[in-house]
């Protein structure tokens, strides 16, 4: 099984896509954009289970996040985040919007990710987890039960691998590679 959260469209840049289409595999994807949350259920195999959420940690506390839209760029405002200019990085990610797209600002719902995979019905164990959401990764495994739900394995882009490797260490995964200069494989301890 696969979890995709920060899934934009299903294509672009997509950890997941790969597991689908080559290996069969099904799952959870999460986008918070309505647009791009339509075009990755139009895109994906309607065998996942699809989630228009912003996911959080347990202890954020109201019922939207706001996210300011640059599509493969966007940036929640308001939650703990590794970037120090949320309005900057999205005016950069402007040159990945369309001709009739702009940065907009809107509220998307919060949820934790421990509450999608139950809403979900997900295993114990899941396979594979990838994690984009524009500097608030810490946020959303703060937002995982990790004596409920475990992952083989984790591809988290972030910015802080120092922060990133304590969280994970402390909560029993170990580094396994860098695959760019912002992502991070990360496995479970056997």
């Amino acid at each position: 099984m696969l979890c995709g959260v920060g899934a934009n469209n299903g294509i672009h840049q997509s950890n997941t896509l790969f597991f689908e289409k080559y290996r069969g595999w099904r799952g959870v994807l999460i986008e918070p954009t309505l647009h791009n949350y339509l075009m990755c259920r139009q895109n994906r195999s309607p065998k996942n289970k699809f989630f228009c959420n912003a996911c959080t940690s347990f202890t954020y506390d109201q019922k939207f996040v706001e996210i300011i839209y640059s599509n493969l760029m966007s940036v929640p405002v308001g939650l703990e985040t590794d970037i120090r200019d949320p309005l900057g990085h999205a005016n950069e990610g402007k040159k990945f919007l369309q001709e009739f797209e702009e940065n907009v600002s809107f509220g998307a719902v919060a949820k934790t990710l421990n509450q999608i995979l139950l809403d979900a019905e997900a295993p114990k164990l899941i396979d594979f987890l990838s994690l984009d959401v524009e500097g608030a990764e810490i946020e959303v495994l703060k937002g995982i039960n990790h004596e409920k739900f475990k992952f083989k394995y984790m591809c988290i882009e972030n910015r802080s691998f120092d922060r990133l490797n304590e969280y994970m260490v402390s909560h029993g995964y170990y580094h396994i590679d860098t695959l760019s200069h912002w992502d991070y494989l990360f496995g479970l301890k056997e």
